[in-house]
């Protein structure tokens, strides 16, 4: 009788034993499985679904390959919370220029098309930069080395303001003006008679010297066409009902 017994749990052993071999070839297989679709998700740039993360990201979702070259990263508090948003400025697609021979534009710069956006808490508020200039057909350059934007209140309305300069000649750029709504949409600043831009000594993608007044701003220029300002400041104040700002007056000054 004991033997019997014996013998009986023995055959129930071996053939547990033998399920539990049949289950680990079934996992191992599933395993092979998954690891082959995940190589060829890789490597077709397929995206896995997850949960939005608040950086833009997706949880499980590979990173990019190449992300879009980064010119500018700057902080300013758009919506009076006391808290600071990202600002970024990107090219979409074009490419670097080491410097050529000796001129005005001997310098490294990425030329192309940009893209800038503002990293609300829903997520990147993302607009083309060459529109927001005017021209989406036409390329944009700025200098290669990262730079920050210099946030004012040009209009004074609470909202902040920036500048973005480009190429001119050799002793100065033009430079526009544009705001960030409380929703992280940014809009051009409208200068009556300058739709062009404004001319500045600088050479910088967003300079300092268009600058801040209790009304709307000044900026000095360089004008060898003008006997009145060679160089002068000329003095912008906002018009709220036109909003737009209006050139005051010119005042000659000095080198």
């Amino acid at each position: 009788m004991k033997a019997t017994k014996s013998f009986i749990i023995t055959i129930a052993s071996m053939k547990n034993d033998k399920r539990e071999r049949q289950k680990g070839k079934r996992n191992a297989f599933a395993l092979i499985i998954l690891w082959l679709l995940s190589a060829t998700a890789l490597s077709t740039g397929a995206q896995i679904v997850g949960q939005q993360t608040r950086g833009g990201r997706m949880q499980g979702q590979p990173p990019p390959r190449q992300r879009k070259p980064l010119l500018s990263s700057s902080y300013v508090d758009i919506d009076g919370n006391g808290k600071k948003e990202l600002v970024e400025l990107r090219m979409v697609s074009g490419k670097l220029i080491e410097a050529e021979e000796e001129s005005c534009l001997s310098f490294r710069k990425y030329e192309g098309k940009f893209s800038i956006a503002v990293w609300v808490e829903g997520g990147p508020i993302e607009q083309s930069l060459n529109a927001l200039w005017g021209d989406e057909a036409g390329a944009m350059f700025f200098h290669a080395e990262p730079f920050r934007l210099g946030f004012h209140d040009y209009n004074q309305d609470g909202q902040p303001d920036f500048n973005i300069g480009q190429y001119e000649n050799c002793n100065g750029w033009t430079y526009k003006l544009f705001t960030i709504a409380r929703d992280g949409k940014i809009t051009p600043l409208k200068v009556d008679g300058f739709d062009q831009g404004l001319y500045v000594q600088d050479v910088d993608n967003s300079t300092a010297e268009i600058r801040e007044t209790s009304s709307g701003f000044r900026k000095k220029e360089y004008n060898n066409t003008d006997e009145s300002c060679m160089p002068c400041t000329k003095v912008f104040v906002w018009n709220k009902e036109k909003q737009a700002f209006k050139l005051t007056r010119k005042v000659p000054a000095k080198n």
